[in-house]
């Protein structure tokens, strides 16, 4: 895969081989936060469909609007509003580990591969007596996809 540029469609499980064929989706609301974010393809087949959400409504946008050095405030504004407009407000996302996984997969080169073999990783002890940093570090994902692909 190509870093930074090629996913996993979470509804298909299909490679998205081009920022351009992706999108990034999720479901917000007035007065609920931000919530089940999800890498897709840009075809009606990948997309959620309104009338199955009981609360909410879909929001998404291009992934190449949320990829590169440039659009990395376009990821934290999701997370929160910034210094103007933030003031007195928290987090706006509902679970900040299904948040940070997202931003994981859109920031960190390798990471979007090497989580295909995170499985296989964690079964053969490859993680054992590591501290928290170390899994996504680029050098690490890198040996992952080695040893496992």
């Amino acid at each position: 895969m190509i870093p930074l540029c090629e996913y996993v469609c979470d509804t298909c499980g299909e490679l998205i081989v081009s920022p351009d064929e992706g999108y990034l989706e999720w479901v917000g609301g007035v007065g609920i936060k931000d919530h089940s974010f999800k890498i897709i393809h840009h075809k009606h087949e990948c997309q959620r469909k309104e009338k199955d959400l009981p609360n909410g409504f879909i929001k998404d946008g291009s992934l190449s609007r949320y990829l590169g050095v440039e659009n990395l405030q376009n990821l934290y504004t999701l997370l929160h509003p910034g210094p103007l407009y933030g003031k007195g407000k928290g987090i706006l996302v509902e679970d900040i580990n299904e948040y940070m996984e997202i931003l994981r997969r859109l920031t960190i080169p390798y990471y979007e591969e090497a989580r295909i073999y995170w499985p296989l990783a964690e079964e053969d002890g490859f993680f054992c007596d590591v501290n928290e940093v170390y899994p996504c570090l680029v050098s690490t994902l890198k040996l992952i996809i080695e040893k496992y692909k």
